[in-house]
């Protein structure tokens, strides 16, 4: 496939003066739509949001050359990627947020943390002009669409100038969900630690893993521009074991010239298990490739197999030689030695700047690369070049077993350990979970994969039991693959995973008496909110708590940009500054004239909104537009269980001070909105109930029951 244009480069300017570097391709048909973005994004991190956003961290400072016309400085910058709305006005397109980093960073990795709130920003350096590293970690946070908090880490500054999209992974660790902990594994070159990151954002760390422990003295391993790595799947079975390979690199220190760089001919893997890791008992596994690789890519495919692309044999960054054009095959499971399985070559050099990753149909999109080849001497070069070529590599269970079909899911929107039904045609065996990717320079900062457990499978449906936790795989959007032994079926289908946490229940002082009796004066609170939101909609619940939805952070009435998309919920009875929580965030944009209110089965009705979403400068908003998108938004306690069942009352209409008299089935909230009733008697099964005592506690009318 040549997808290449003429008129296409990365940093072209367009008519209207905005710089057009990314775009959204569709690999069925080769088509693409161009995406602005107005500060520098060359060498940015990137990774994927709880909510299925993309964001963009760091950048370059490479404003106004030949590469980067219209641009500013975006070593600081943060972008997030919303994607288009069907059937609405709202084509998406990247968003560049008011807050920034707190320090430049070119070349930064990034990882989302299982409390799905959390976004990790590591290392990189000040620019490509200094060079100057930059061992610290900031911390973004999607409910305030900023920067939380900013350290310096030891094992950062242990990398020795090696700080360039080090490797960054969450360990799946089942016992830390007590305590909020979290341990993340970070490695670059040829040494690493493990830490922890405290819920209150501070860090300490738990085991260094020395370069003295790395078996192959001389040559790094995973790192940017060089070898590439990823997590082996996690399987219930095996108590959702963490373990790393990680494939090839280069030789440390510069020879004269850069093409004649040696690579690294080894694959290393290092068990990161729990047990392993609190008993300090790390050490790597050495096996050799087929030969030495550098600026290669591995994709994790959903049989927990390894396909490894790109790179070459001898060279680094810009300048290779002996390109490596041939497919492997890892296998994890087989014999030291037999792992390795040479598959189908390519024509296309792909050395710095290639990709690779996993299509939803199970195949592998191969993309990118610049270089100048080098040809016999260092002087001897080919044209710094682009490859604008797009290719897919078919695995080879393209080409063997019958594959699988799904036909329907119970659900798109699932809590951790809950269940799935799935019905398909053709033959299953088990079925998996698969992360989107966010890949540069051969490290994928979001490739994971989690076998899931089959809880029962008989007449062409499966019920599938959802991970147990957050720390297996972060909350956000998955593809789900059915799997007929090694072979996936013929398309994943996208499911949302969630996180929701759970209520313990306590008692709380009540708030002070809007009046006070001594001084005759009125007493009123003030506290802060995540951010400003203007042309919001609040909706009490059942159990007296608040929804807040709709409106934006910047603007009124028909005129505001910023949409404040995300919702909150409100505890009047927590403790000041511990009564807003942030939950699910929708996609769309909802200002003026929306609207919001509680339906009878205690879900909330969001509707509505006229607005002219304001641009770049307040000249060029967009058209006026109207919002006939309909959501339904389900609150925390739609996924907990023991909501009870109204069967009977005695009456539909009662006078105030009355009796009413109700069965049930499971618990009872005795909540009514905002007003809780008396509770006269309670047993068997029927509840007599006391209306409020007058009109002016609740003015007559229909009332839900709850």
């Amino acid at each position: 496939m040549d997808y290449s244009r003429d008129n296409y480069e990365p940093g072209v300017v367009a008519a209207d003066g905005a710089p057009e570097v990314t775009a959204v391709f569709d690999p069925t048909n080769g088509e693409y739509s161009v995406k602005r973005m107005r500060l520098t994004p060359f060498c940015t991190g990137n990774s994927h949001l709880a909510d299925g956003r993309v964001l963009a961290a760091g950048g370059d400072d490479f404003a106004g050359d030949r590469l980067s016309p219209g641009y500013t400085d975006g070593l600081r910058g943060l972008r997030l990627y919303q994607k288009p709305t069907p059937g609405t006005w709202d084509e998406g397109g990247w968003k560049t947020l008011n807050n920034q980093l707190g320090e430049p960073r070119w070349y930064p990795t990034q990882a989302l943390m299982p409390d799905g709130v959390r976004t990790l920003v590591v290392g990189g350096t000040r620019s490509q002009n200094t060079s100057t590293p930059v061992p610290s970690t900031e911390i973004y946070s999607s409910a305030t669409l900023g920067i939380v908090s900013l350290a310096t880490l030891g094992v950062l500054e242990r990398f020795i100038g090696f700080t360039l999209y080090p490797l960054v992974y969450s360990l799946p660790y089942l016992s830390l969900g007590s305590s909020g902990t979290t341990q993340v594994f970070m490695f670059n070159c040829d040494r690493g630690a493990v830490l922890n990151l405290a819920p209150n954002n501070t860090w300490s760390e738990y085991r260094d893993i020395p370069s003295a422990l790395w078996p192959t003295p001389g040559f790094c391993g995973a790192m940017s521009m060089a070898g590439t790595a990823t997590m082996l799947m996690l399987e219930p079975e095996a108590g959702y074991a963490a373990e790393v390979v990680m494939f090839g690199g280069f030789q440390r220190g510069r020879p004269e010239c850069e093409c004649d760089q040696p690579t690294n001919s080894f694959a290393h893997r290092i068990r990161l298990d729990q047990e392993s890791v609190d008993a300090n008992e790390l050490e790597w596994q050495r096996e050799a490739m087929p030969y030495g690789r550098n600026m290669n890519d591995c994709v994790l495919l959903p049989n927990g197999q390894i396909i490894i692309v790109n790179g070459a044999k001898t060279g680094v960054i810009s300048n290779a030689r002996d390109p490596a054009h041939d497919a492997w095959l890892y296998n994890p499971k087989a014999p030291a030695g037999s792992r390795f399985t040479t598959l189908a070559a390519t024509n296309i050099d792909r050395y710095y700047h290639s990709t690779a990753l996993l299509l939803p149909d199970a195949s592998i999109l191969v993309m990118g690369s610049e270089y100048g080849t080098c040809s016999r001497s260092c002087a001897d070069r080919t044209p710094w070049e682009f490859q604008h070529r797009a290719e897919r590599f078919l695995p080879p269970y393209f080409f063997g077993t019958s594959r699988p079909d799904i036909e329907l899911m119970s659900a798109t929107e699932l809590r951790y350990g809950a269940s799935l039904d799935v019905t398909y045609t053709g033959n299953v065996t088990g079925a998996v979970l698969m992360t989107p990717a966010a890949v540069t320079h051969q490290n994928n900062m979001n490739q994971r994969a989690i076998r899931l457990v089959v809880v029962s499978n008989s007449g062409g449906a499966v019920v599938l039991r959802m991970p147990p936790s957050q720390y297996i795989t972060a909350p956000g959007w998955h593809m789900l693959f059915l799997m007929n032994g090694d072979v996936p079926c013929l398309q994943a289908s996208w499911l949302w995973l969630r996180y929701f946490t759970g209520e313990t229940g306590q008692y709380q002082p009540l708030l002070p008496a809007p009046y006070d009796p001594a001084t005759g004066a009125c007493l009123k609170q003030r506290e802060t909110m995540p951010y400003g939101r203007n042309m919001n909609d609040a909706v009490m619940l059942p159990n007296g708590q608040i929804i807040i939805v709709n409106g934006a952070r910047t603007g009124v009435i028909s005129n505001a940009r910023d949409p404040a998309h995300d919702a909150w919920l409100y505890d009047p009875k927590a403790p000041a500054g511990q009564r807003f929580r942030t939950l699910a965030a929708t996609n769309i944009n909802r200002y003026y004239h929306s609207t919001a209110l509680l339906l009878p089965d205690a879900s909330i009705l969001v509707a509505g909104c006229e607005y002219g979403t304001c641009t770049a400068s307040c000249a060029r908003p967009t058209a006026w537009r109207f919002q006939h998108q309909a959501e339904r938004f389900l609150p925390p306690y739609f996924f907990q269980s023991g909501r009870p069942v109204v069967t009977s009352i005695s009456a539909t209409s009662a006078r105030y001070g009355a009796t009413l008299t109700a069965g049930y089935t499971g618990r009872v909230n005795m909540n009514q909105r905002a007003i809780r009733l008396v509770v006269v008697s309670n047993s068997g099964g029927a509840v007599v109930l006391r209306m409020p005592p007058s009109q002016y506690i609740t003015a007559p009318g229909w009332h839900m029951c709850s």
